[in-house]
Formats: structure tokens, sequence, C-alpha cells
């Protein structure tokens, strides 16, 4: 049993998990994942117990009378780096929820400290969370972790998406009706309510026939490894994307997925779109989560089908590391920056910690590549959980 070290006033004690706790997990995260439980039991088994990187779940739990009140979850990550790439297995931070009645307790600390001091134990090199909020930065930032930067999103909405989203933030203002806010984008039609229907009709009613782009529900994950492969690597840090892993990737319960594939006689360009299914979050909006091509055409023919057959009330890319010959393809479509001031804006940064406290004062190289310069990394939304 690891229990954390500094005394408390709270019966609590930290555990690593075990399957015996899986009902306490699906349980605490209605509060994150979704209200429900056959879902979140889904969820759990793919992204923890079927993870091709770690051999079991690693999951830290807060416990109060054999209760689960806390939690943080450490993903399983494969990385490459550097222009011979070396791989490492790194830890993606995620799934972080505190009961109600324990936040602001300093319970989030505790579990932090039992995790890093039992995961330097088992070996492992770094962690990363690849969405932290502006508000989990900032906590992250008081426990050694530091920031690589914004993932500089990029949105193109519909006036009326905008609208709603200035009243939802409005209403989250007000007494009492704050806890409706989230119910505000429903008021929009039922067509961005569904935001795969237009996609999915227009894959078979407006396509030209000399069109190399078509819509596809599944994954081709080798064919689309075999492009990767392809097109090579410069040398910055980036996920692994070989056919396990989109095989495993795109099987996330909580999340649906459109692919637009380009090419005649073979594979020469795809592109990933997301929404998630929590109840939790903005079912609305659409992300770019991944995009290749072998050429600028078969880039500017993927997103042009994306934007035009699909029309998505808010569709949104990270842009921190994309060369400025594809930023010029999104602002050619309409995408502007997301400002962090703006409304739901939600903008995510970048962070990176050593397992180890030791490490901390020390610069963060592995492979010669400093992990703190942005300029080091190709970063996608589907490396990270939000895609």
């Amino acid at each position: 049993m690891l229990v954390s070290p500094e005394p408390n006033d709270m019966d609590v004690e930290i555990v690593p998990y075990t399957p015996g706790l899986k009902s306490h997990v699906v349980e605490l995260q209605r509060h994150l994942w979704s209200s429900d439980i056959a879902l979140n039991t889904a969820y759990l088994e793919w992204k923890y117990e079927q993870n091709p990187y770690l051999a079991g779940p690693l999951i830290y739990l807060a416990l109060s009378d054999g209760k689960a009140v806390g939690m943080r979850g450490m993903v399983g990550t494969k990385w490459e780096i550097g222009d011979s790439p070396r791989t490492a297995t790194w830890l993606h931070a995620d799934d972080l929820v505190i009961a109600p009645e324990y936040r602001n307790s300093g319970l989030h600390t505790r579990i932090m400290r039992a995790t890093f001091s039992d995961l330097a134990a088992r070996g492992y090199e770094y962690a990363v969370n690849l969405h932290g909020s502006q508000i989990t930065a900032l906590a992250s930032l008081a426990m050694g972790w530091r920031s690589v930067g914004s993932v500089q999103p990029m949105c193109l909405q519909t006036g009326t998406n905008q609208f709603w989203e200035r009243v939802s933030a409005h209403v989250k203002k007000l007494p009492i009706v704050w806890r409706y806010a989230e119910q505000v984008p429903f008021l929009l039609s039922a067509a961005a309510r569904r935001p795969f229907s237009r996609l999915d009709r227009a894959n078979h009613r407006q396509k030209q026939p000399d069109s190399l782009v078509s819509v596809q529900k599944a994954p081709r994950p080798q064919e689309m490894a075999e492009l990767v492969a392809r097109l090579g690597s410069d040398g910055r840090i980036r996920h692994v994307r070989d056919a396990q892993y989109f095989a495993w990737r795109f099987r996330n319960p909580l999340h649906s997925y459109r692919f637009l594939f380009w090419g005649a006689d073979r594979l020469d360009g795809y592109l990933v779109l997301q929404r998630s299914l929590s109840d939790h979050a903005d079912q609305i909006r659409v992300n770019i989560v991944d995009w290749e091509a072998i050429n600028d055409r078969g880039r500017a023919d993927l997103l042009q089908a994306a934007v035009g057959w699909g029309q998505f009330a808010d569709l949104r890319c990270w842009t921190a590391t994309l060369p400025q010959e594809t930023i010029r393809l999104l602002q050619a479509q309409g995408f502007t920056a997301v400002s962090d001031a703006g409304v739901a804006a939600h903008v995510t940064s970048v962070l990176v910690r050593p397992v180890r406290d030791e490490l901390l004062g020390t610069d963060w190289k592995p492979a010669g590549r400093r992990l703190l310069d942005m300029n080091n990394w190709d970063l996608r939304m589907i490396y990270s959980m939000a895609g």
C-alpha cells in the first residue's frame, strides 16, 4: 500500500489501483468522464487496461473510509526523439478528479507526491500533460512541472455558435442559473448538435467524380502508419504513430471520429476529425486531431473537404508546431487564433516534468532535445487525450 507521507487531518490514504477498485474509479469519474457508468467502464478498460505501452493501469486513488474521493491517472505513451530516433515510454498525466467535498483541501498535492514517489521507484523518466488548462497549469507549476507553451489553437466558428458561447459564458456568472450554462449550446440547430451528419451525407451527395478525398467512419491503421513512415521524421519530439497505435487510439469510447483519406492508388494523405461523446464536454466542437499529406495539394484538398462538406459550427486545430504554409491553408479557410481571453477558449498549455524530484533543477534534454523549447516538438491533438 502506498500512503502519502505527510500528516493531515483527513482520514485519507493514497493507494495504487487494483482491479478490485474498478467500481470506485468509474463512479468517481462521473465528475469528469461521463454520467454513464457503462461508458466510464469501457473508457477505463480501453485507456488503462488495453494501453499498448504499459503492462497494467497506473492509477492512484485517495480513499476515505473505503470510498474513492480523488484520483490521478498516468497513461502510457511512446515517443520518438532525434534524427536517428530513439523511443521512450513517458507517462501522460490525466484524469485528475477530486470529490466536491474534498476540493481545496490539498488532496491533489498529496496524490501527486505519492504518485511521483511510486513512479520514480518504478524507473520512469518523464511525465507530460498535453492538455493542461490554465488552472491545472498553475497548480502543476507549483509542483515542479514546467510549461513548454501554448498549443496555439485556431478555430473556425459560425456566427451563431459564437453568439451562444457568449451567452453561455454570461450565464455561468449569474446566481442560481449558472448550473444551466452547459445547456445553452443545445439551443443550436439539430445539425450543429450532430456535427458529423452533414459530412456523412456530403460524402455521397457532393463529392466530385475527380476528387481524391473520401470520408470513412473507420481508420486504416496500416496504411496511415505506412504514410507516416514514408514522410519520415525531422527529429522533433513526436508520438510514435504506427499501426498498433492507430488501431488502439481510435477505439476511444468517449470520442467519435471521421477519417478523410486522400489518394488514388494508395493513401497519400489523411485528416482525422474528432468530437467528444462525454456529457461533460462540448459535443458541438469538432477537432482536427491529425493531418498528413505528401504535398500541399493533398493538405489543401483534405481541409477544404472537411470545411466544405462538414459545415461545422465550431472546428479547431492546434497550430503551435505547424509549418507556416499549413497555417496559411487554415487562414485561407477562415480560421482565426483562439485568444486566451476569449469566451470558452480553454487555451491549453503543454506541461512536462521529470519523474524524479532530484532532476527538477537540471536541463531536460532527452536525446539532446531540450524539452522546454517548443521548436523541438511536433505536437498534434491526437497525442493528447483531448483528441
